[in-house]
């Protein structure tokens, strides 16, 4: 893995996986901020849970996110040459099986909900800000 600096970002812009050069503050670099912060959230909620079915759905979602920050880090038709790690119509079904399990527990949504009934839910849905900005 590559250190933490490269000493090549002081002129305000980074390399794409592959090499070329972008803008710190373009689109693209701004979404691989927001994707690596998510998943550091979801850290945060994977290590204060006690929860097997949580942690094991984090430690999923995280890996996803690992590679869709690969994917949006990668230069034009770079990544998709490895097809096996794209994200995939099957984990996006992953992901609707985890919420459609979760809901089981906590019911049908009939108001908003107001984060914060333990610290596990409301670091949870910090994260769900973050992603939203993924989006």
């Amino acid at each position: 893995m590559a250190n933490l600096y490269t000493k090549s970002g002081d002129l305000g812009t980074t390399s794409l996986a592959g090499g070329t050069r972008v803008a710190k503050c373009s689109k693209r670099v701004e979404c691989c901020g927001n994707i690596d912060e998510a998943n550091a959230v979801l850290g945060m909620a994977y290590a204060m849970t006690k929860n097997q079915y949580v942690k094991e759905s984090i430690d999923m979602i995280q890996r996803q996110l690992f590679l869709l920050g690969a994917e949006v880090a990668s230069e034009e038709g770079e990544f998709t040459k490895i097809e096996e790690v794209c994200i995939r119509e099957s984990d996006i079904e992953m992901l609707e099986g985890i919420v459609d399990r979760c809901s089981l527990t906590t019911g049908p949504l009939t108001e908003f909900v107001i984060p914060g009934t333990s610290q596990v839910s409301a670091v949870l849905h910090l994260a769900r800000t973050v992603i939203r900005r993924c989006e």
